[in-house]
């Protein structure tokens, strides 16, 4: 039996919804995929903003103990100059009595 032109058209229309609703599945499930990629992207986003939020706080917690400890050690160091020039000073003093410089665990 032999298809006619009519024939031929109305399969053809039945191709052409079938190669629509596949396009349509296909892009249907792009717009999925992308979507899913979004929501993971975004999930990954706010993960990294509360990182950075950590370590902000952790390297300035770490830069105010290290400069608080600088300041402890240019007081300490301060403090033992003090102390030597002390101790220089009254090794020096002529008018320390019984001092003999040759023997300083000595007096006269």
């Amino acid at each position: 039996m032999p298809l006619d032109e009519e024939d031929i058209d109305l399969y053809a229309d039945l191709q052409l919804e079938r190669d629509a609703a596949k396009d349509a599945k296909k892009q249907q499930n792009s717009r999925d995929q992308a979507n899913k990629m979004i929501q993971d992207l975004k999930a990954e986003v706010d993960r990294l903003k509360k990182q950075n939020i950590n370590l902000t706080k952790n390297i300035s917690t770490l830069y105010k103990t290290a400069r608080q400890e600088l300041d402890r050690k240019d007081k300490e160091i301060n403090e033992l100059r003090q102390r030597q020039s002390r101790l220089e000073d009254r090794c020096s003093n002529k008018a320390y009595v019984g001092y003999d410089k040759r023997y300083p665990h000595k007096s006269r």
